[in-house]
This record gives structure tokens, C-alpha cells and sequence, in this order.
């Protein structure tokens, strides 16, 4: 990134080579990959805020309009060849340039393939990120492998972290808070506490989640206007209390059985799960013994997305694990 700026601001009108460079971002993904070894996600993003940044440059740069290539020669070989036609040398360039980006900018955020993307789409969900939500457990790792197990979920695409670690002091807890915002903020994450909605604010994280027994969501609402705000709920009449205290979001379970939330009694069930999405306009997401083979039948059910513990942090390629569940969440058209 800072090469490719150094780049733009020191000769963006300066021959047709540094434009070309600047006009074919795929050059731009190259030099980062070789860089900054960042994920396909992070790359993209990068590339976009970089090219914007150099559009911007170049709106107040000596060269305006192209007027000092505009009368120019093609370079020898370069007439004839369609790509660029004859006198137009750097300006020509640039307009094409420009004109490709400006479709990329069009087209649906997925970073996908741009032939299977539509123009004009609709705004995503503000809470997109939350289709999967990871909630942390570090008991299920060794103590060493706990902040790499973490990374390797975000480089498998998790973008949004709820850190559940009742046992520790709030000294700690704000401490590991910090490093994980850290960690997230660089992969462009959310970060949500366990009902600390003070150490939220500290860590300077992105939310709060809330238990049944956590202060009610309306008056942590009122003195932390500026943290989303996730509850858990086991029932339709605590989702529903849920919307009307002003939460974000709401977690359902247990959907099925699973050895964390066995002290909330027997698995709810996909029918229950079902009734509560369609008694309430905010997001639920299904927590509780989703495994991949059932993570679509949740979103059918009219989940906005699933929150995972165990699914994530017992499996043997966490990184792999994280991406496998985005893509089967992903593919249920339902929302």
C-alpha cells in the first residue's frame, strides 16, 4: 500500500509507464501480495482504498485534464495495436483506467467473480458481518494457541468476535479485550464483549452482548449510545423483550445439544427457532450444536446467521473450518 502511493504521489503525470501501473489494480494486488502477505478480502479492500486515494490526487495535480499528453505520440509499436488508440498515450490509459474502476465500484460487495455479480445491487445488511459469529472459548485451546486460533478464523473470513471469558478478573478480560482488537481491527472485524459493556468501552471494541441476567439492553443503551448491542435469548418472550429494549441482535438457543448450554435445559429445536425469527424484525442468529451439515437447515428456519463455539474451536483447521460455514451459510438465499 504505502509503496503504491509513494508511487502516485511522486510522478502521477509522468509517462505512460507509472499510469499503466496505476490503472491495472491487478498490479497493485500483486505488489501488496508479495508485501504484506494479506488475505484475498484484505487485498481487495486495499486496493480499493488505494486507488481512490490516487483519484483523489490526481483531481488536484498538475496534470489536469491530460493536457500535457494530449497532443503526444504513441509510443513506438503502440498504433494499431486497439488497446490504446493512437495519440491519446497516458490520457487514454487513465480513461480506461478510470472507467473499469468505476464499474468495479458498481458491482456487489463479494470481492467475487465480477461475471456472476450483479450492477446496482441492494445495500447489504448492516450487520452482514454477523452471518457467522464466533464467540471464544479459550478452554477448548492450549493456553499458546488461543490469539493464532483467533487470527485463523478471521483468515478464514469470520468478521465478527464475541469474547465470552466469564472467569477471568476484568483486569484481565480488558487486557485480552485490547490484544484482541487489535488483532481484529486489522482484518476490518467486529468485536463484541460479554456483558461488560464498560470494558467494551475501554478496549474500545464495536459492542456488548448481554445475558438474560445483564443489565436490561434499553439502559445500557442510554449510557453506551455508540456499542451495538447482541442478547441472548432462550425464549420468544425474551426475544421479544429483547426488540423492545432497542438490541441490535438477538442469539436463540440452544438450538440443539451441545455441553456449553446444557444449563439452559434441553435443546430448543429448529420449530421454536423458526417461531421466534418471524416474531421479531431484528437479526436472530441460531446458537447451540450447529454443525455444518446443519447450519442451512438453521437459516431456513429464518436465522440470520448462526453463532458458533465448539463448531469452530474443536476442529482441526480452524482456518478451513470458518470458511466452509460462510460458504454453506452463504449459499441460503433465505435472509
Amino acid at each position: 500500500m504505502e509503496k503504491f502511493l509513494r508511487l502516485a504521489k511522486a510522478a502521477p503525470w509522468q509517462g505512460d509507464r507509472c499510469v499503466t501501473q496505476i490503472c491495472r489494480p491487478e498490479l497493485v494486488i500483486l505488489s501488496l501480495s508479495k508485501d504484506e502477505g494479506r488475505s484475498p478480502v484484505m487485498l481487495r479492500r486495499a486496493q480499493h482504498d488505494a486507488f481512490d486515494a490516487f483519484l483523489r490526487l490526481m483531481q488536484n495535480s498538475p496534470w489536469q485534464g491530460g493536457e500535457k499528453k494530449q497532443n503526444s505520440s504513441p509510443r513506438r509499436g503502440e498504433a494499431g495495436k486497439g488497446e490504446f488508440p493512437a495519440g491519446q498515450g497516458a490520457c487514454g490509459k487513465l480513461r480506461i483506467g478510470v472507467e473499469k474502476w468505476k464499474r468495479g465500484k458498481r458491482l456487489m460487495k463479494g470481492y467475487g467473480n465480477p461475471e456472476s455479480q450483479v450492477e446496482n445491487p441492494p445495500d447489504p445488511h448492516p450487520l452482514e458481518n454477523f452471518r457467522l459469529y464466533i464467540i471464544t472459548d479459550r478452554h477448548l485451546l492450549p493456553e499458546q494457541q488461543f490469539l493464532p486460533a483467533v487470527e485463523s478464523a478471521l483468515r478464514g473470513g469470520a468478521r465478527a468476535i464475541q469474547v465470552r471469558e466469564k472467569d477471568l478478573s476484568p483486569a484481565d478480560l480488558l487486557a485480552l479485550a485490547r490484544r484482541l482488537r487489535e488483532l481484529t481491527r486489522t482484518y476490518g472485524a467486529r468485536l463484541l464483549i460479554n456483558d461488560r459493556a464498560d470494558i467494551a468501552v475501554m478496549a474500545e471494541a464495536d459492542g456488548v452482548h448481554l445475558t438474560e441476567a445483564s443489565a436490561p439492553a434499553g439502559e445500557v443503551r442510554k449510557r453506551f449510545p455508540g456499542l451495538l448491542i447482541g442478547v441472548s435469548t432462550h425464549s420468544q418472550e425474551k426475544a421479544r423483550e429483547a426488540e423492545e429494549q432497542g438490541a441490535d441482535f438477538i442469539t436463540f438457543g440452544p438450538v440443539f445439544d451441545t455441553p456449553s448450554k446444557r444449563e439452559y435445559g434441553p435443546p430448543l429445536g429448529l420449530e421454536r427457532l423458526r417461531e421466534v425469527a418471524r416474531c421479531v424484525r431484528l437479526p436472530v442468529l441460531g446458537l447451540g450444536g450447529i454443525k455444518k451439515t446443519q447450519a442451512a437447515s438453521v437459516r431456513e428456519q429464518g436465522a440470520f446467521g448462526v453463532a458458533l463455539i465448539s463448531g469452530i474451536w474443536n476442529s482441526l483447521d480452524i482456518q478451513q473450518e470458518t470458511f466452509e460455514y460462510l460458504r454453506i451459510l452463504s449459499e441460503v438465499t433465505h435472509s
